[in-house]
């Protein structure tokens, strides 16, 4: 399979010499226009993902941030600008404990400090390339047909990948040795396992031994063009409180417009 971690196989692929994809790579990483990442499966995981959306009362929306920071099982976290102002965001919540965070959710509304809440449960995300005639330039306007797109979806034959069936239960298939792994690969790619091993503290057979058991929590080694939205902060699984924009778990750039994919999702919400 092609991916940021076999390069040679790539080179061998586009017919050309390895040492030439090795640098162009390390140039466009070097200049923060690729980032190659881990994309976990996070229902094998025993989390559900929710996406929520803050309106937060006038003068509050740095307060607001400071309170969604507080519940640490976020993966994004954003201002969000316009006629609803404050913040959107991404959580990865336990299934046991999904109950506690609606609440969680709603006591900010209680305290004063969000005006309204919108919380979407969801199955992972499928990214789709980004049409031009989506967006009307001259009008600087969203020319989507939703319409259309909703009654596609209603129709089309087929089965849907797994990662957007809802799941009977969120097993959980990873031990503490697997979340570690998959930390240091969600922070990059392409991290050597001799890297990994001297990271976390464990030996390097080790690391061999669990790699292969994470492999069905593997979303894909994802590589994403583009750059952190302005105002966000987002972190890997199992790192607390870091909110460095150096490694992220989603694709950047798509997320500048947090609204505009809330619409996206409000079809698949519960």
């Amino acid at each position: 399979m092609l991916g940021p971690r076999n390069l040679t196989l790539i080179a061998k692929h586009l017919e050309m010499p390895t040492t030439t994809v090795r640098y162009r790579v390390q140039r466009m990483l070097s200049n923060s226009i690729l980032f190659l990442h881990l994309n976990p499966y996070h229902t094998f995981m025993g989390l559900k993902k929710s996406v929520v959306f803050f309106e937060a009362e006038p003068g509050y929306e740095d307060l607001l941030v400071d309170c969604l920071r507080i519940n640490d099982f976020w993966l994004y976290l954003s201002r969000s600008y316009g006629p609803s102002e404050g913040c959107a965001g991404i959580w990865t919540i336990p299934l046991e404990k999904a109950g506690v965070f609606e609440e969680f959710a709603d006591s900010l509304i209680d305290y004063g400090v969000a005006r309204s809440v919108e919380l979407n449960w969801s199955t992972c995300f499928e990214g789709i390339p980004v049409q031009k005639r989506w967006f009307d330039l001259e009008d600087s306007a969203w020319t989507f047909d939703w319409g259309e797109w909703k009654n596609e979806v209603r129709t089309i034959e087929g089965t849907l990948p797994i990662t957007l069936v809802e799941p009977d239960d969120w097993p959980i298939k990873v031990d503490l040795e697997d979340l570690l792994i998959i930390k240091e690969l969600e922070k990059n790619g392409r991290t050597t396992l001799t890297d990994i091993a001297k990271i976390i503290g464990l030996p390097l057979e080790t690391v061999k031994y669990h790699l292969p058991d994470t492999g069905d929590i593997w979303r894909d080694l994802a590589l994403a063009l583009g750059c952190p939205a302005a105002g966000s902060v987002e972190k890997p699984l199992g790192a607390p409180g870091d909110t460095s924009l150096a490694g992220g778990t989603f694709c950047r750039g798509a997320w500048a417009d947090s609204r505009w994919w809330g619409q996206c999702l409000r079809g698949r919400r519960r």
